[in-house]
């Protein structure tokens, strides 16, 4: 009862003259057979039992304790007359242990019973059934309120006869009758034994309920012993007593009822209306305000057309609630007795076979002149199906491989003892790992056009009419981005309406994913070669797929071709690409270059093939690089000593670092520092600048330490060691540190005159001694004061290796204006060679004509 009839739709959907394929919310053409629905919720649950019976509510307690209940009420003892109290008693139909130590235990289990026996008792009175039971801390009586001091009351069996006229004679050892009744007023002659815990009297046994061992019976068909027989394992199972609370029969109190209309159909137009009537029994002074609310196994809904109810409630000016089911306000007038006092429900008829379904209507009272008591307030109408049986559906039970992005898979609703005319609503339940409109989507077929049917994740709902079936639908794998594996989708029939899930009721769809391999054309290439790549899809896709691959270079190999790129794989599922490579003139270590799929859209990366590379061999020839003097002696406090030099054969196109060793017996940190090195290891680098000419040196500057200490002649060898990039010649270079406090002194005596003879005369010794090898001697000339000086220019002008000279003049090598100074070279008395200066003379002049 959920859909109105299929020619009832063009007053509901918007008509269209063209399908669309893909929608949040179909849409159809006049007279189209199916509705393909969202709904997020699960439907209902099925059809229950009904209760033909008029019900108590046991929700306001009368002063005394007892519930008012009316005289034409089903379980009222005959016999009893208006104002009269009892109670009624049963034997549970079901057993269990008596191993609970808590009375609780009990009582929720007689309850359980008691609201699901006889028609007439309601949840609420269910709910205060109590065992006639004792445990170690509670009596029987004090549980059942049937102490002497508690409101008296007769005794019946439910729907039976009379066990006690009261508590005294319910606890004497006597019952009236025995003539046991259980929950549903049932005879229940064959029960013998039943769990107490008790003596006689209604107090606890020493053995009572809750034992690890032993607990007490009562005997049934001894009505002596009724409470208290003998002991038996606390772990059998037996039934209970169950005790209802103090009823009172009303004694001709203005009473409000309810009565309801007879069952009916349900047809398949337009909604029929269905009236409850309220009245009270004699008028009363002030209003009378009520409510009802509905509740049963049809299902309430709040407007015409929807597919999810089975009947609306007519206002006629109450307060509506639909979520409470409930119609509020409802009011009698002073002085009105309320006959036909309709309160109205809308049933709405649909085409779906189904099980007869109740409203079940619930009067309460709001508000009211004192004395005013509730009647007949639980009445039940039963809607009755129309629709012919319910067919039986089923799905495929097959499964089927897809793979993500790729085309979709068809798959058939099948049904047998369908109705002709009927409709079907269909709920589908989704599980597997896969996820509905994230993973895949379900689309439906009608009119020769496909539809897209949103759900939910866990669910999808169609409203199938009888001559589309069998039904195609089809599931769609869809493509993402995501690397997640093979998941499943799982498609179940699940509860619905006019129908039964026949077998097989599933159908499953295996949705793998596509995967992209990359392997190397070669696994080598030199440099200049391209390296070449291959991408393999598997399997082959139906359209073209771009991929997304990442380019690396270990080295400085790859010409502008690193980064990321998008390559094409077709329907062959291969594709290939290439990355340049420069032939350069710089010796380097060899390198590679890598490709890497990255995740995309209708693909995974391959889990063990997903990059590749290859290696590319450099094929220049390494420079030799060797130290340009080789050494030499450092005084102490010169400061930092640049005249050592590396250079290499070749030019260099780019900076080459060079290793180096320290050893010697001065000390690395203390005696002397060189940038770059690493005293503590005694090792270092050197870089040699990119651009760096063959055979030009880079000075290697050593900075020496002075210190007080004497001691002269410590050595600092610097030995080149192996490295990438270069070979090695020359490899140690020896520097000596000398103590050193100063020079000889010498000075140039003779006029700056062309002719004239010039002498180097040594006017002091060497502190440290002049050594005991000669003094060698050279001379110098500049032709300018902003000139360098040259010892060939002086040796052009008639200066040689002595201590006169007397320069000379022409055209060709002119003294004429220039300076010529002496240079005297020795080695001091600690072994440091040494130079010393004498003062300039000029500039020169011709001699006087």
């Amino acid at each position: 009862m959920r859909v109105v009839p299929w020619r009832r739709w063009g007053r509901l959907l918007s008509s269209r003259s063209e399908a669309s394929c893909s929608s949040s919310t179909v849409r159809f053409r006049l007279g189209s057979p199916l509705l393909p629905l969202l709904l997020g919720l699960p439907l209902a649950a099925g059809l229950g039992p009904t209760r033909a019976q008029a019900q108590v509510a046991c929700t306001t307690a009368n002063s005394d304790g007892s519930y008012t209940v009316p005289s034409d009420w089903a379980l009222k003892p005959s016999g009893v007359a208006g104002g009269a109290t009892f109670r009624l008693l049963f034997v549970t139909s079901t057993t269990r242990d008596a191993t609970a130590t808590d009375i609780a235990t009990y009582n929720t289990f007689v309850q359980d019973r008691a609201k699901a026996g006889h028609s007439a008792v309601t949840d609420s009175c269910g709910d205060l059934f109590k065992v006639v039971g004792s445990t170690s801390a509670v009596n029987a009586r004090a549980n059942t309120d049937s102490e002497s001091t508690d409101t008296d009351a007769a005794i019946y069996w439910l729907n039976g006869a009379k066990a006690a006229d009261n508590y005294a004679d319910f606890y004497d050892r006597s019952w009236d009758s025995a003539a046991v009744r259980d929950e549903s007023g049932n005879s229940s002659s064959s029960v013998t034994f039943v769990w107490t815990g008790s003596y006689f009297n209604g107090t606890a046994h020493s053995s009572p309920l809750g034992t690890t061992t032993e607990a007490r019976l009562g005997n049934i068909e001894d009505t002596n012993r009724p409470f208290s027989h003998l002991n038996l394992s606390s772990s059998k199972s037996y039934p209970f007593y169950a005790l209802s609370p103090v009823f009172k029969v009303d004694s001709g109190s203005p009473t409000l009822t309810i009565s309801g209309p007879a069952s009916a159909d349900e047809g398949d137009r337009d909604p029929m209306q269905r009236l409850f009537t309220v009245g009270l029994s004699s008028a009363v002074t002030g209003k009378v305000s009520y409510r009802v609310c509905f509740s049963g196994t049809a299902k309430l809904g709040s407007g015409s057309g929807s597919l999810a109810q089975d009947y609306r409630m007519e206002s006629n000016g109450a307060t509506v609630s639909n979520e409470e089911g409930c119609l509020s306000g409802l009011e009698l007038a002073a002085g009105e007795t309320g006959s036909g006092q309709d309160v109205g429900i809308a049933v709405l008829g649909d085409l779906f076979p189904e099980g007869d379904e109740t409203v079940v209507a619930t009067l309460s009272l709001e508000a009211a002149p004192e004395g005013v008591v509730l009647g007949t307030s639980v009445v039940t109408h039963t809607i009755r199906n129309d629709d012919g049986s319910k067919a039986t559906l089923t799905l495929p039970g097959a499964t089927t491989s897809l793979i993500e992005g790729d085309g979709p898979a068809e798959f058939v609703l099948n049904g047998s003892g369908v109705t002709s005319g009927s409709s079907y609503y269909v709920q589908f339940g989704l599980g597997g790992a896969a996820t509905n409109r994230t993973d895949y989507r379900i689309e439906v077929r009608l009119d020769g056009q496909w539809y897209d049917v949103t759900g939910t994740a866990g669910s999808v709902l169609l409203a199938v009419g009888a001559d589309v079936l069998p039904l195609r639908l089809r599931l769609v794998p869809l493509a993402d981005k995501r690397v997640e594996g093979e998941e499943s989708a799982v498609l179940t029939l699940a509860a619905g309406e006019g129908y039964t899930s026949g077998t097989p009721s599933s159908v499953t769809f295996d949705i793998g994913e596509r995967t992209v391999a990359v392997a190397a054309a070669a696994t080598t290439v030199t440099e200049g070669e391209a390296a070449g790549f291959t991408l393999t899809a598997s399997p082959a896709p139906t359209g073209n797929v771009s991929v997304a691959v990442e380019v690396t270079d270990s080295g400085d190999f790859a010409s502008g071709g690193t980064g990321a790129r998008t390559v094409t794989v077709g329907t062959t599922g291969t594709a290939s690409f290439s990355v340049a490579t420069t032939d350069d003139d710089t010796d380097e270590p060899n390198g590679t270059i890598t490709a890497t799929v990255n995740a995309g859209t209708g693909y995974a990366p391959h889990s063990t093939e997903g990059s590749a590379s290859v290696t590319v061999n450099d094929n220049d020839v390494a420079p030799t690089v060797f130290w340009e003097f080789r050494g030499g002696g450092i005084a102490e406090n010169s400061g930092t000593y640049t005249r050592e030099a590396i250079q290499a054969n070749r030019d260099l196109g780019s900076a080459l670092t060079v290793n180096y060793s320290l050893s010697g017996t001065a000390t690395c940190g203390t005696d002397y520092m060189i940038t770059g090195a690493d005293c503590t290891t005694g090792t270092g680098a050197f870089t040699l600048p990119a651009n760096t000419t063959a055979f030009t040196g880079v000075p290697f500057p050593v900075t020496i330490t002075p210190d007080d200490i004497s001691d002269n002649g410590e050595t600092i060898i610097v030995t080149l060691t192996a490295g990438n990039g270069y070979n090695i010649s020359g490899e140690v270079s020896t520097f000596t540190i000398y103590d050193d406090t100063g020079t000889a002194a010498f000075s140039l005596s003779g006029r700056p005159q062309v002719g004239e003879t010039l002498s180097i005369v040594k006017d002091s010794d060497d502190p440290d001694g002049n050594g005991s090898r000669s003094f060698n001697y050279v001379w110098q000339f500049r032709a300018t004061s902003s000139d360098d000086w040259s010892d060939l220019a002086a040796s052009q002008r008639g200066c040689g290796d002595t201590t006169t000279c007397t320069p000379t003049h022409s055209e060709e090598y002119p003294a004429v204006g220039g300076y010529f100074r002496g240079r005297a070279s020795y080695v001091d008395g600690n072994g440091l060679g040494t130079g010393a200066y004498t003062n300039a003379v000029g500039p020169f002049t011709l001699p006087a004509p």
